[in-house]
């Protein structure tokens, strides 16, 4: 079985999640092509589809979004994923849902953060001063703790691999 990791990253998270997601589902026995939005234009002749990005003030990647409501039937031809990397813990569906619509996102067999990272030195201007108050912030005790997440790359993984097979 074949699966187009897909992603769009403005600090480099984004491909650190998609870059574990890839390990993860090559482990199981699976064949993954990996595709930076920015620099390839993706084959969606695979199987199935992770589709990701990072999420900045509410707003997942521009590219990520793009592509999404660009190719939404072919990508709800086949078992999708869908995950960013943030820091929130807040559920992510609802908040796709409002940025490439409820049908593509209820077709997702996932749509979790795979994690996220706050570092500093990878911001620059309005970003950098948006972390900054995050990190001062009493809201950041709420947060995930900085990374990527195992466990939740294991569940995407998972759960794409499902929905292949059932």
């Amino acid at each position: 079985m074949h699966i187009a990791v897909l992603y769009a990253t403005k600090t480099g998270t984004a491909r650190k999640a998609a870059q574990a997601l890839q390990a993860a589902l090559e482990a199981r026995g699976a064949t993954v092509t990996l595709c930076d939005l920015a620099k390839q234009t993706p084959d969606l002749s695979a199987d199935a589809v992770a589709l990701g990005g990072s999420i900045r003030i509410g707003m997942w990647h521009r590219k990520a979004r793009n592509f999404a409501r660009r190719n939404e039937a072919a990508l709800r031809a086949k078992p999708l994923a869908l995950f960013a990397v943030r820091c929130g813990r807040d559920p992510l569906r609802p908040l796709l849902e409002k940025q490439i619509g409820q049908p593509l996102c209820m077709h997702a067999v996932f749509a979790d953060s795979l994690g996220g990272e706050l570092e500093l030195c990878k911001q620059h201007g309005l970003d950098r001063f948006v972390v900054r108050m995050i990190q001062k912030s009493p809201a950041s005790a709420e947060m995930d703790t900085p990374g990527i997440l195992p466990e939740r790359v294991d569940a995407c993984a998972d759960a794409l691999l499902a929905a292949l097979q059932g």
